[in-house]
C-alpha cells in the first residue's frame, strides 16, 4: 500500500526518499510514499531483498510506526485499534506485548510528534455520541443499511453488464436508479478526478509514469469480470471498516463517485493489455487501490 506522509515525516525522512520517483507531489496531501513492483505483487519501495527488512527503519514514516495497529473508531466513537500479525510484536513471550504493554510499544516507537499526531487523530474521530451516518441529504441511517444498499447496486451493476469498459457509467446509472426512487432526482454526474492520464496514445500513471500503449480492440476474458466484482463488493466493507469512508465521513453520493473514478483509473491501465484476465485485473488494481484516499482528499478539497 502506499504510505501517506505527515507534515513530520518529510522533515525526517532522508532527502533520497522524497524524490519524485519516490513519492506522488499531490498538492493537496504532503505526498505518499510509492511502491514498486516484485513479481506479481506491489512492495514498499525501501523494502529490503531481504524479507521484512527496511532500508530506512530508523526513519520510517508513522503510519509504518504504528504498524501492526490499524487506527480505526467503533460507531459510539471509541479509538478501536486492529491488530495484524507481525513478528515482532506478541500476545506473550518476546517482541512488544500489545495487551499489557501499548504504552511501552508508543515510547519504543513513536517521538512526541508522532503522539501529538495520534492526538491529532484521535481527537477528530472521536464523538460524544453514536454518530448519524448520512445516506442521503437529510437521511440517515446505520453503517450496515448502507453496505447493503450499496452491495445491491453494485450487484446490479454487473448484472447483464455488456462489455467491462461501460462498468462505471453503468454504476452510476444504478446509483441515481435507486437514489431516483427515494428522493425523486440523481446526481446528474461525478467530477473527473484521476491519477492514470492519457498522452497520445499512452496511459501515464500520476507515480508510476508511462504504464503502456492502448489497445484498440482487448479481450476481455470472463475470469476479469469476476476478479473485478469480487473486488468491488469486498471494497465496500473494508473502506468502510478501515479507510477512507469512516475516517473522512464520504456521503454516499461522493462515495459512488470515488468508486466511478477508481474503476474509469482501472480500466485505462487494463486497456493497455491485449487480453485483460484476473491477473490483468489485480496488476490494475495494484496501481490504483493503494492510492484511494487520493479521491477522497480531493472530493474533501473541492
Amino acid at each position: 500500500m502506499g504510505v501517506f506522509l505527515t507534515g513530520h515525516d518529510l522533515k525526517r525522512l532522508p532527502p533520497q526518499a522524497l524524490t519524485t520517483s519516490h513519492t506522488a507531489p499531490f498538492d493537496f496531501v504532503k505526498g505518499i510514499l510509492g511502491t514498486q513492483k516484485v513479481g506479481n505483487l506491489y512492495a514498499c519501495i525501501f523494502q529490503e531483498k531481504t524479507p521484512g527488512r527496511c532500508k530506512i527503519y530508523y526513519q520510517r514514516p508513522f503510519e509504518c510506526r504504528l504498524y501492526p495497529l490499524i487506527f480505526d473508531f467503533t460507531l459510539d466513537g471509541r479509538i478501536l485499534l486492529h491488530l495484524e500479525h507481525c513478528p515482532g510484536v506478541t500476545f506473550d513471550g518476546d517482541g512488544v506485548d500489545l495487551i499489557n504493554d501499548l504504552d511501552k510499544f508508543f515510547r519504543m516507537y513513536f517521538d512526541k510528534d508522532d503522539m501529538d499526531h495520534l492526538n491529532f487523530l484521535a481527537k477528530r474521530g472521536l464523538s460524544p455520541k453514536p454518530r448519524r451516518i448520512p445516506i442521503l441529504p437529510n437521511r440517515y441511517g446505520t453503517w450496515i443499511s448502507r453496505e447493503k444498499i450499496l452491495k445491491s447496486i453494485i450487484t446490479d451493476t454487473f448484472l447483464g453488464l455488456e462489455t467491462l469498459f461501460d462498468l462505471p457509467d453503468r454504476l452510476l446509472e444504478k446509483y441515481n436508479d435507486w437514489r431516483k426512487s427515494i428522493t425523486g432526482n440523481v446526481i446528474s454526474m461525478c467530477n473527473r478526478m484521476s491519477i492514470v492520464s492519457t498522452e497520445g496514445n499512452n496511459v501515464v500513471h500520476i507515480l508510476r509514469g508511462k504504464i503502456g500503449s492502448i489497445k484498440e480492440t482487448p479481450m476481455v476474458l470472463e475470469e476479469a469480470y469476476k476478479y473485478l466484482n469480487l473486488y468491488a463488493l469486498e471494497l465496500v466493507n473494508r473502506e468502510r471498516t478501515f479507510g477512507f469512508v469512516h475516517v473522512y465521513d464520504i456521503s454516499l453520493d461522493d462515495e459512488i463517485c470515488i468508486y466511478v473514478n477508481a474503476l474509469r483509473d482501472i480500466l485505462s491501465i487494463m486497456r493497455t493489455s491485449d487480453h485483460i484476465d484476473s491477473r490483468v485485473v489485480a496488476n490494475a488494481l495494484g496501481l490504483v487501490d493503494q492510492y484511494l484516499e487520493f479521491y477522497a482528499r480531493k472530493y474533501i478539497k473541492e
